[in-house]
């Protein structure tokens, strides 16, 4: 008979064993691992808490600043509502537009879309169509309240440069026609010659001489309103009347020269006083927009 002796630790381990490997090695490496996935479920928690946290500051920054545009908007309003009036008298003047520098969209406009997307639409509550169309009225009136403020100032130069353009022809002209007077006076003096021998300068001289008198308080009469109205319109039946006098015709000329000028800067009196006219209701009506589409916003729950 064969005798088996079998040696300690040959066939049996001191320690207890899971396919092979050590418990207390599982142990460890579970250890590890749960210490590293909580880690990660902490750090998504303090990520979200963090980002939550960041989104709520810009959130409370963006409404604040939709606020403070209120009361700039409404004066820049008022400026252009003012300037639309002082546009559409007819008389000659300086025209100034105020701007209002606080009423500036760029800190609003430099916060990120993302963000805004998130502020408005991901992270609140509610119909995600309403809440698209609500964050499309504000992004919309935010655009066009930067459009209109940022594109004034190059509107009213503009306006400027085409009024000089027709206010120095009128200039240029109305000088012309005086200095045609007066040289035409003075050959007649120089030729001894009166009144009665010259009757195309002499009623001239009295439409001259009537067109003085419709001097008002706060205008002179050489304004070229008034000069238009109460001097070249008769002026002009006038010369038509002495066509057979070569004076008329060229005195005519110069009538006709002004009075385009004149109804050209009409022209363009009204066509800017109406597009600053729209401005100023588009502002009030942008301002009223983002009031309701934020008020509404805000009854959302955040999340």
């Amino acid at each position: 008979m064969f005798e088996v002796y079998f040696q300690n630790g040959e066939f049996l381990s001191d320690q207890m064993t899971f396919l092979g490997i050590g418990l207390d090695t599982i142990f460890t490496v579970s250890i590890t691992i749960g210490i590293f996935f909580a880690g990660e479920w902490f750090k998504r928690l303090y990520d979200r808490k963090k980002e939550f946290e960041r989104l709520k500051s810009i959130e409370m920054y963006l409404f604040k600043l939709l606020e403070l545009i209120e009361e700039p908007a409404e004066k820049q309003k008022v400026k252009l509502e003012e300037f639309v009036n002082q546009i559409r008298e007819e008389k000659e003047q300086h025209f100034q537009l105020s701007y209002v520098a606080s009423l500036n969209m760029e800190p609003i406009k430099e916060i990120d879309n993302q963000d805004l997307f998130q502020i408005f639409i991901a992270r609140r509550k509610g119909n995600l169509e309403y809440k698209t169309e609500l964050f499309g009225k504000i992004r919309h009136q935010i655009d066009y309240l930067h459009a209109v403020q940022s594109s004034l100032k190059e509107v009213f130069e503009k306006m400027m440069s085409e009024h000089r353009s027709y206010d120095s022809k009128f200039k240029e002209h109305f000088k012309t026609s005086h200095k045609l007077f007066d040289f035409w006076i003075a050959e007649n003096v120089r030729n001894k010659l009166s009144r009665e021998d010259d009757l195309f300068l002499a009623k001239v001289d009295e439409l001259r001489a009537a067109w003085i008198k419709k001097e008002r308080a706060d205008v002179p009469y050489y304004d070229m309103f008034i000069t238009n109205e109460e001097y070249y319109a008769p002026l002009k039946d006038l010369c038509k009347q002495f066509l057979h006098d070569p004076r008329a015709s060229v005195l005519l000329e110069q009538v006709m020269e002004c009075q385009q000028a004149v109804n050209n800067i009409r022209n363009i009196k009204d066509l800017y006083s109406n597009g600053f006219e729209e401005r100023a209701k588009g502002i009030g009506k942008s301002i009223d927009e983002i009031r309701t589409a934020l008020s509404q916003l805000k009854s959302l729950e955040f999340s």
